[in-house]
């Protein structure tokens, strides 16, 4: 079976409903990090998890991980204006 685009084999589980949530999470964060930064580096990065308030953000080369170092300030607070629950 292959599994849908919209989650409807995660979200049909109860085992799995905190997977599939976090999954829900993360793709609307990382939404969110496209929005914000300029398109050539948007394409570049990702968000692949989130604990305790922490972003994890995955960049695609190193200039990619030090333009995001730069503008990560101003990201957390564009975040922190969507009423993500972001703290680094």
């Amino acid at each position: 079976m292959q599994p849908s685009k919209d989650g409807s084999l995660l979200a049909s589980n109860s085992g799995l409903q905190p997977v599939a949530e976090k999954a829900r999470l993360i793709n609307a964060l990382s939404n969110l990090c496209f929005d914000f930064l300029p398109p050539g580096l948007a394409r570049l990065v990702r968000a692949v998890n989130i604990k305790d308030g922490q972003l994890v953000l995955l960049a695609a080369s190193p200039a990619a991980a030090a333009k995001l170092k730069l503008l990560s300030e101003t990201l957390r607070q564009f975040l922190l204006e969507q009423r993500a629950q972001v703290n680094s």
